[in-house]
């Protein structure tokens, strides 16, 4: 991949972002990250790895989120950190890095340096699939896991937000209790996703579901003259028509289309995805956020 500095970042901070150091594992044939990542947008990347390009600017959560784990090793003295299992699934060599593994009873503990935005919905389906399978990691290398966390630590936290929003994070840092599968079903689940991406990188690419694609349903702005940024989003056009008129004052409503936000945003193979670019004509980019109350 091909990292560029449209903005002019100083070279040391790009040079921090491009020797990443991670890896999904020596001798692996898949990470558990990637285990649980679209077939299809995983297979292009690989395919077209060369051709891909980004910008230093887009990867600064990413270094972020890296700065965070090494200051994690702190908790190395009483606790297994950052320790990358292996593990063997349809054919294929599985790892997976758990960031802290407790004793007594064996818990793992994952952190998600993301924004406050993210846990809205609650627990995110990959965090409880990624948990899943690093518990049978855990297990195939004789750690009897028993219970999992996800540990939220939000970049974007604003203590007055906090204030003004009960159902905004009340804290910089949440925890999430990971719901743990029978082992018989981590390992199903990961013998059906190994086949899956398997039969993806050989040629047969399935679609990207809506779920995978991180598909927002259409909504309806209420706008005032002049501003860019909706005064109020609603789920139907009666709702959104009925606020603009009760506004008055030029008050108007818009339709604000499906969006595919990981495709837009997030999947550097999309300028490679046929099924992308089908979508991508019907789609309007404009952003969906409300205005501050």
């Amino acid at each position: 991949m091909k990292i560029t500095n449209l903005l002019g970042l100083p070279q040391p901070l790009v040079d921090a972002v491009t020797n990443d150091p991670y890896t999904g594992g020596v001798g692996a044939d898949i990470s558990v990250t990637r285990l649980i990542q679209p077939p299809r947008k995983v297979a292009l990347e690989k395919l077209h790895r060369e051709e891909m390009v980004e910008d230093a600017a887009d990867r600064i959560y990413a270094l972020c989120g890296q700065i965070g784990h090494l200051i994690l090793e702190r908790a190395a003295l009483r606790n297994i950190v950052e320790h990358r299992f292996y593990t063997q699934v349809g054919g294929w060599t599985i790892s997976g890095q758990c960031d802290i593994m407790t004793d007594n009873p064996f818990t793992l503990l994952d952190y998600k340096f993301t924004s406050s935005y993210t846990v809205k919905g609650g627990i995110k389906d990959e965090w409880i699939q990624q948990l899943n399978l690093l518990a049978m990691l855990s297990r195939a290398n004789g750690y009897d896991v028993t219970a999992a966390q996800i540990v939220c630590i939000f970049r974007d936290w604003s203590v007055m937000e906090a204030k003004r929003d009960s159902s905004y994070p009340q804290k910089q840092v949440m925890l999430f209790k990971i719901p743990l599968w029978t082992n018989e079903a981590a390992s199903n689940y990961a013998f059906t996703r190994v086949r899956m991406h398997q039969q993806a990188q050989e040629g047969q690419l399935p679609e990207c579901t809506a779920e995978e694609r991180w598909s927002r349903p259409p909504k309806w702005a209420v706008m005032k003259p002049g501003r860019k940024r909706a005064v109020k989003l609603h789920d139907n056009p009666d709702d959104a028509e009925a606020h603009a008129f009760e506004l008055g004052k030029g008050h108007y409503a818009e339709t604000r289309p499906v969006q595919q936000t990981r495709c837009m945003s997030y999947c550097a193979a999309s300028p490679f995805c046929e099924q992308w670019k089908k979508l991508s004509a019907a789609l309007d980019t404009t952003a969906e956020e409300e205005e501050p109350a």
